[in-house]
């Protein structure tokens, strides 16, 4: 059979992981969250962890010539998995509103909020996370 003779089969995802890149600037103390295609180009580094819901790390990757004390990776992690939890809400919510949607079933749409992650990007002491 062909690719569109086949009934499409729905995959189960249970462990949804996702990752979460700092990236590491000479000048700057604290890591940039999921750096840009832009500002890329002006780390010296980075660290890549993915992780999931669970509180599970999955694997971490780090790429460039830094070194990073276990207290910034510690911190990285932490924040990774904050950021997580909040990614696979909203994923959930999503596909659970387009599951709806295709049955029929009109829905208010769903707002998520996580109280460990702000709408805004906080100002980040430097003591917080130098890479010292």
């Amino acid at each position: 059979y062909s690719a569109s003779e086949k009934a499409l089969v729905p995959i189960d995802l249970y462990h949804k992981p996702f990752s979460i890149t700092f990236g590491f600037m000479k000048d700057i103390s604290f890591p940039i969250l999921d750096p840009t295609d832009r500002e890329t180009l002006c780390l010296e580094g980075s660290l890549v962890i993915g992780c999931n819901k669970r509180g599970e790390v999955c694997n971490l990757f780090q790429s460039g010539r830094l070194l990073i004390n276990h207290e910034m990776v510690l911190k990285c992690i932490a924040r990774a998995l904050s950021r997580c939890e909040h990614v696979t809400d909203l994923i959930v919510a999503v596909v659970e509103r387009q599951k709806r949607s295709e049955m029929g079933v009109t829905s208010v749409p769903v707002e998520i909020t996580n109280p460990n992650v702000p709408d805004h990007v906080p100002k980040v002491e430097e003591e917080e996370m130098s890479i010292g």
